[in-house]
């Protein structure tokens, strides 16, 4: 890793290039009190989720711009090394594209071909008006969101502005599904005050469209004043595939509708800090009846897996493995930020609620600069609730300590 930064130090652009360059190396431990008497997980045999684990990020950025075409890569590697209890320390490394495009600009028009974040919309615990990202990157601060490979235009009159896209893969994106082709279309209208988007796209572009079901999206913001920002998101599609809770359970496809919604608001307060609340409502996740019997094909699964019959393993796997990334249907979130223009330190505080279990997540975090061109950071996650609940059934707590250079 020395070489690699030494040969990216030493292609910083000169003055007057177009070129522009920038690298930060993110150096960090993080280490997770697991839940082992959770019946989804025994003795962490089925998730098999690391104690303890120490990375090196490494993320670089460079930009060239020549009068209408701009060009843009983001190179991300990553090294890593793992313990989990009763087995050899595991190390890995990889070498990532998180974003690469060549983009041109003619007045009105763009168009952009190669892989970008596809992000949009304001709200931060979700983002339901958006059929590739589960959310928008901004509630792990230790996350880097990756893009999705495709060719775009855009075209921009007056106050609207139309978005066309064709989407040729998601691998680098967990949360769309398995990778796949898909068509978009996106229309914003920007006013003084607001700004309203509508979102529909065609999953399976290399089949027969009418047998697929279209994604239908939407978010609006509203600028109240100078504190106040109230913004709603709401999404309506069939996901790539869900859990059927027979006995065994089992992965299956699905046609059915999915509609998810989200409300929310800001303040930022006259020192800069901003306060968030958010409510969402997700038909994906589990109503009273599917959750208890989740928990009772758990208890029985784990029951299995202690006399020593190895389906109980392979129904744990399933369970967890083919569940929704949301237990329930009604959350609440809330956060709390430092003044985003400071720049010697900044924190952050965030409360996330399941509502239907009342089980939660507490994350703070806080970052300060110990020199010109290295800060150092900190994160506590904490779990409440008991374990066959949402937020409780697999970690209690993670803590993560580390400290992040800014190369050029």
């Amino acid at each position: 890793m020395p070489l690699i930064l030494a040969v990216m130090s030493s292609a910083a652009p000169a003055a007057g290039s177009p070129w522009r360059s920038a690298a930060e190396l993110w150096a960090y431990g993080t280490w997770t009190a697991v839940r082992d008497e959770a019946p989804i997980n025994p003795g962490n045999r089925i998730a098999q989720i690391p104690e303890t684990r120490y990375v090196a990020d490494l993320r670089a950025e460079l930009r060239g711009d020549f009068d209408r075409v701009h060009l843009y890569l983001a190179p991300r590697w990553v090294g890593e090394q793992q313990h989990l209890a009763g087995r050899d320390d595991q190390g890995e490394s990889h070498l990532r594209l998180r974003q690469g495009f060549v983009r041109v600009d003619d007045g009105a028009n763009s168009w952009l071909i190669g892989r970008e974040r596809l992000t949009w919309g304001p709200a931060n615990f979700r983002s339901p008006s958006n059929p590739y990202y589960f959310d928008p990157g901004r509630v792990d601060p230790l996350a880097s969101t990756h893009g999705i490979d495709l060719a775009r235009m855009t075209h921009a009159t007056g106050d609207w502005r139309l978005t066309g896209a064709y989407v040729r893969g998601t691998r680098e994106v967990p949360s769309a599904g398995p990778s796949r082709r898909s068509a978009l279309l996106k229309l914003d209208h920007q006013g003084e005050a607001h700004l309203v988007s509508g979102i529909v796209m065609w999953p399976g572009a290399s089949d027969d469209w009418a047998q697929r079901t279209p994604f239908l999206g939407a978010f609006g913001q509203h600028v109240v004043d100078d504190a106040w920002l109230l913004y709603w998101e709401l999404g309506s599609g069939a996901p790539s595939g869900e859990l059927a809770l027979s006995d065994p359970p089992r992965r299956r496809a699905s046609a059915s509708r999915q509609n998810v919604v989200l409300v929310g608001g800001s303040y930022t307060r006259l020192d800069g800090h901003v306060v968030y609340l958010e409510y969402l409502h997700d038909e994906g996740g589990f109503d009273d009846d599917e959750r208890r019997r989740y928990r009772q094909l758990a208890n029985s699964a784990a029951d299995r897996l202690d006399r020593g019959d190895g389906g109980g393993a392979q129904t744990l796997g399933v369970l967890l493995g083919a569940a929704p990334r949301l237990l329930g249907r009604h959350y609440l979130w809330a956060g709390w930020q430092s003044n985003p223009q400071e720049t010697r330190h900044l924190w952050r505080a965030e409360l996330t609620v399941n509502l239907d279990d009342g089980s939660a997540r507490t994350l703070l975090y806080g970052e300060k600069s110990l020199a010109d061109t290295l800060s150092g950071f900190a994160g506590l996650t904490w779990h409440s609730g008991s374990h066959d609940t949402d937020f409780g059934m697999l970690t209690r707590a993670q803590l993560s300590l580390g400290i992040k250079w800014f190369a050029f």
